[in-house]
Order: C-alpha cells, then sequence, then structure tokens
C-alpha cells in the first residue's frame, strides 16, 4: 500500500521477542487513536483495543485540540477498563513508563481512589477477571481537590481474580499530593523501575515530579495490560487522547 512502510514478519517476531525478554529498550506501544474502528460500548478499537470489564461505557471521541481522536469512558461507580501490549519484562536498571494525556468532561468530585491506574500482567488477557495471581502496581488518585495526602501507590498479589481492587492488594511508601484535575489537559506518567533491591513506582503530573515510592516484598516485574479504573464515585466520564508505553534504559529514568 502506497505510503506504509514493508516490515518482514522475521524483525517483527523479533522485536516482540526482544521486547518480551527484557533485552529491548525503546517504544513498546503508542495509542494517539487517530485510526478508530471501534465505537463501543464495551470496545473501543484504534492503534490498541481499549476493552470493558464492569461499569463503564466506551466510546469514539474528539481530541481536545485539532481533528484527532480519543475514548472518552463514562463510569458509574467502580467501572474500570483495559487495554493490553506486548508483554514487557523490566531488567534491573530500567524501567516500565506510560505517559497518558486525559482529561475529565466535568470537573471531577473529591474521591480518595476516584482514579486508579494500573500496570498489570494477564496471563489471559481475552479473561481480566482471572489474574492468575499475576503481581501489579496501582496508582489511587484524588483528581478532585487539593490534598497534602490525596494520593497512594500500592502493590496488587493478583490472588482473588480482581485486578484494580479486592482484598489483594497493599499501600506501601506514604500518601503523596492530590491536585483537582478540573476539566483540563493532563499529562500523567506512571513509572516501574527495577533496582537490585526492590522496585520503585514513581508519578509526574504535566512533567513536575510528584512522588516516589519502592515496593520490596512483590517485586513484580512484568507486565502487558494498563487498568484505568475509578472507585465508589458518582458518575463520572473521562478522556484519554494518548497513551505511550516505552520501556526505558539505566540512566533515562
Amino acid at each position: 500500500m502506497e505510503g506504509m512502510k514493508w516490515i518482514p514478519p522475521s524483525l517483527t517476531a523479533l522485536t516482540f521477542f526482544l521486547l518480551g525478554s527484557g533485552l529491548f529498550a525503546g517504544p513498546i506501544a503508542e495509542e494517539t487513536f487517530k485510526n478508530l474502528s471501534g465505537d463501543g460500548p464495551d470496545t473501543v478499537t484504534a492503534e490498541l483495543t481499549w476493552k470493558k470489564i464492569a461499569n463503564v461505557t466506551l466510546a469514539g471521541t474528539k481530541a481536545s485540540k485539532g481533528s484527532g481522536g480519543a475514548i472518552q469512558a463514562d463510569f458509574i461507580p467502580y467501572g474500570k477498563f483495559y487495554v493490553t501490549f506486548p508483554t514487557t519484562e523490566i531488567p534491573v536498571g530500567s524501567a516500565l513508563q506510560v505517559t497518558l494525556q486525559l482529561r475529565y468532561v466535568d470537573a471531577p468530585e473529591a474521591g480518595a481512589n476516584g482514579l486508579r491506574i494500573g500496570l498489570e500482567n494477564l496471563s489471559d488477557p481475552e479473561n481480566p477477571a482471572n489474574t492468575d495471581g499475576q503481581p501489579g502496581y496501582l496508582l489511587f488518585i484524588n483528581p478532585g481537590e487539593d490534598t497534602a495526602t490525596g494520593n497512594a501507590f500500592a502493590v496488587e498479589a493478583g490472588t482473588d481474580g480482581a485486578m484494580g481492587g479486592g482484598k489483594d492488594f497493599q499501600s506501601y511508601g506514604t500518601g503523596f499530593p492530590s491536585i483537582p484535575f478540573g476539566t483540563d489537559l493532563h499529562t500523567v506518567t506512571f513509572t516501574v523501575a527495577r533496582t537490585e533491591s526492590g522496585v520503585d513506582t514513581s508519578v509526574k503530573f504535566d512533567d513536575r515530579d510528584v512522588s516516589t515510592a519502592t515496593e520490596t516484598t512483590v517485586q513484580a516485574k512484568a507486565f502487558n495490560t494498563l487498568l484505568i479504573a475509578v472507585g465508589n464515585i458518582p458518575k463520572t466520564s473521562l478522556v484519554i487522547e494518548k497513551a505511550v508505553f516505552e520501556l526505558l534504559p539505566p540512566g533515562k529514568h
């Protein structure tokens, strides 16, 4: 097809192997919603496929600037959806970084676990309720108010089958500042880095370093799923305009 670059199948297979083995550092996947081909309510397909888990309706929509696309999630309490990317194991010294550009349709109300962003590892991506003991990390965000300890990190053991909730997650580190998101477009960067002694998770809001914490018990190291969820909050609508997944080499995080 004119304008498209052919990639040999062997090269594609090698790239996915290197990603999965942790030998490759660089872009993993990028979602800009320029190629929307599905329009909900349970699934939206663009560069990646975004799927409902529970209590959410998904739809393709427009980005806040220009004619680009986006995905809109209309939540009721405890709603959640997910997207998968090539399974990526993080070598010691490296980091998996997810950068999201997102905004609310209406300013969100205060809620300690109002927005949940998780990095998980599903053994069966078609069945997200079956986590099969695969651990992950969660970022709990209070998007509705300015508080000193409104956000938190948690590790999820993956033992009760409820990705992004249930009774198998434990907070670590200390609570850190939250900001009111309002309806502006914000950039949230969630990074999971492996060290010799544990896993460092960190978050940035709009390129502002917010917090870093270390988890030493579970030490999850492989991921293939991004979870977006809400807690027990009123109906709310969230728009994601871009998602970038990268494996960062030592010294780049």
